[in-house]
């Protein structure tokens, strides 16, 4: 199983809600014309880095939010010890350091389901 949480093309009038709620949106399509909306790129790179049976971790097992926004994604191969981390930010105005300690010892991860 799996979601994808935007349309993967979206058309709708500028007045309405969701006018830009899409990976990319036309507000005009019967010209031809489409606008690549910036959530393409977040889910353009994590699917570089898994296949559609990859799972994510669990909330604070490879799952959470870290400051200003950022956040960690984990997910794992079930058919193997394969493993992505992928750290992800919206905005970013300056250079970010972050340090991943993982302890030399049996790990224990838990899927989500």
């Amino acid at each position: 199983m799996s979601s994808i949480p935007f349309a993967l093309i979206s058309s709708y009038y500028s007045a309405l809600q969701f006018n830009r709620d899409g990976l990319m949106t036309a507000s005009s399509p019967w010209s031809g014309y489409y606008r690549v909306e910036s959530p393409i790129w977040f889910t353009a790179h994590t699917m570089q880095f898994a296949s559609p049976k990859w799972m994510h971790l669990q909330k604070n097992q490879g799952v959470q939010l870290l400051s200003a926004g950022s956040s960690i994604v984990s997910l794992v191969n079930p058919d193997s010890e394969d493993l992505t981390i992928i750290l992800e930010t919206m905005v970013i105005n300056n250079f970010m350091t972050v340090y991943l300690y993982i302890e030399p010892k049996h790990q224990i991860f838990f899927l989500l389901k």
